[in-house]
């Protein structure tokens, strides 16, 4: 399956990077038929061009930055976390939501794993029984300060505009933490690509 947008917003810095695992995951949506699919990223003119020809239906609720600013001192049960939740994805008042495919990017690395727990329960409720999620995980000890703006662009590569040129430690979670935190996902293929990060691609 190739996705081809033209139109991609490359700022001076940035890199294209391989995604084997996503674009394999993509090419199964698209060989099983119609599918939706929700990602967490703002909605860019070159997503956007990349699935105008396929059929399916995108959830694009563009609520990154509002999930990386939820603290559990805020959100301090679990009541409160899942409203907060509610209202940052917006899928409740959407009718017959079956999630297929959940695009994470590198966010569970800059969660805390409460909410990031709290994510994955609100989720469930609007995947299909057969949903998968993908994910970049940091292998490093550092990571960068903010996350990366992943973009899609022509050839199956993935342009990355990093935003923060400073750093923080990294979570470094492997398959075992994957499990307990992203539950009941589960690690289906894993593969480390060439700038460190761990893809995943995991099932329920």
């Amino acid at each position: 399956m190739t996705l081809v947008a033209s139109y991609v917003d490359k700022p001076e810095t940035g890199y294209l990077m391989n995604s084997p695992l996503l674009f394999e995951m993509l090419q199964d949506l698209q060989q099983a038929g119609y599918y939706q699919l929700l990602d967490v990223m703002p909605a860019t003119p070159g997503l956007l061009e990349a699935f105008s020809d396929q059929h399916c239906k995108l959830f694009l609720p563009g609520c990154m930055p509002e999930l990386i600013r939820m603290r559990t001192s805020e959100d301090d049960t679990a009541q409160k976390l899942q409203r907060a939740l509610r209202q940052a994805l917006g899928l409740d008042g959407i009718h017959n939501t079956r999630l297929d495919m959940l695009l994470l990017w590198d966010l569970p690395n800059y969660l805390s794993k409460p909410v990031l727990s709290g994510l994955i329960e609100y989720l469930l409720a609007h995947t299909h029984h057969r949903a998968r999620l993908h994910c970049y995980i940091y292998t490093r000890q550092l990571m960068p300060a903010s996350p990366g703006v992943y973009q899609f662009v022509t050839g199956e590569k993935i342009w990355v505009e990093e935003q923060s040129a400073q750093t923080l430690p990294s979570p470094t979670y492997y398959q075992e933490a994957l499990h307990k935190l992203l539950a009941p996902f589960v690690v289906e293929r894993s593969i480390l690509l060439s700038n460190g990060l761990q893809e995943y691609v995991l099932r329920k």
